[in-house]
């Protein structure tokens, strides 16, 4: 698997909570602990600049610093848009699936993109459910709540709305 790179500034430390307590809290005891059962997938969400980007970088960090064997990986939903179409003109999908499948933690940013691909929404859902059962965790941001989304597959809505969802002011 490709070295997953988190944006090496955005930390726990260096997050400046004011308004996002709540969110902040959150995102750390997650990181805390990316092995624990009794976590639903956690949705961020915001506006633009709210700090999202910077608290799923956290928690990665946290997670790649503190737990060496614990398979983390972090990237936008539009690179995951790119990789998925390449993976199906390369003819690799297999090792797309496979990749994102075997992770204990997938932190994925700016899911509001998956509106854009049917195809990629139906991936999203079979990596969710893998992940979920394998007791992995998974870690999302965007830029309104889940309810506000259009065209996304319901089989997929009904997922993301049991997440644990907050909202980064």
């Amino acid at each position: 698997m490709k070295d997953c790179t988190f944006y090496k500034d955005f930390t726990f430390e260096n997050f400046k909570p004011s308004n996002n307590e709540i969110a902040y809290d959150t995102a750390l005891k997650f990181a805390q602990n990316p092995q624990n059962e009794r976590f639903c997938p956690i949705l961020f969400y915001g506006q633009t600049g709210s700090g999202k980007t910077h608290l799923i970088n956290a928690i990665g960090n946290y997670i790649q610093s503190s737990y060496s064997e614990v398979k983390i990986f972090y990237m936008t939903t539009e690179s995951l848009m790119n990789e998925f179409t390449d993976s199906l003109r390369e003819q690799t999908f297999d090792n797309f699936r496979k990749k994102y499948r075997s992770l204990d933690v997938l932190l994925l940013d700016d899911i509001q993109f998956l509106e854009k691909t049917k195809n990629l929404q139906e991936e999203i859902l079979y990596i969710f459910d893998e992940i979920h059962r394998n007791v992995g965790q998974l870690v999302f941001t965007s830029d309104r709540p889940i309810q506000d989304f259009d065209f996304i597959d319901n089989r997929l809505m009904t997922r993301l709305l049991g997440c644990c969802c907050v909202e980064v002011k």
